[in-house]
């Protein structure tokens, strides 16, 4: 069973409530290039890329966005080089 310890921060302003953090006890460390700190990347690893397709559709929307405005940015930029450049030239 595993036994999570508790400890209490105090906050500065009034208003916020008082915050509890429950702290994991740490396993013991692998040895390096053992077969369970191979495990342990591998495990690491899967969660970091299905955290990071989770957060990736989370913001598509907002992504799809960003993108259109940037190639916006890229078209007017563009626009203006050249015009700057036919004025220059003739």
């Amino acid at each position: 069973m595993t036994h999570f310890y508790q400890t209490k921060v105090t906050v500065n302003d009034p208003k916020q409530k008082l915050i509890k953090i429950l702290v994991k006890p740490k396993k013991k460390k692998a040895r390096f290039f053992s077969p369970r700190s191979f495990l342990d990347g591998v495990i690491n690893n899967a969660l970091g890329m299905v955290g990071f397709v989770l957060e990736a559709r989370k913001a598509r929307k907002e992504f799809k966005a960003r993108h259109s405005l940037t190639h916006l940015f890229t078209y007017l930029h563009i626009t203006f080089l050249v015009s700057l450049i036919d004025s220059i030239t003739e």
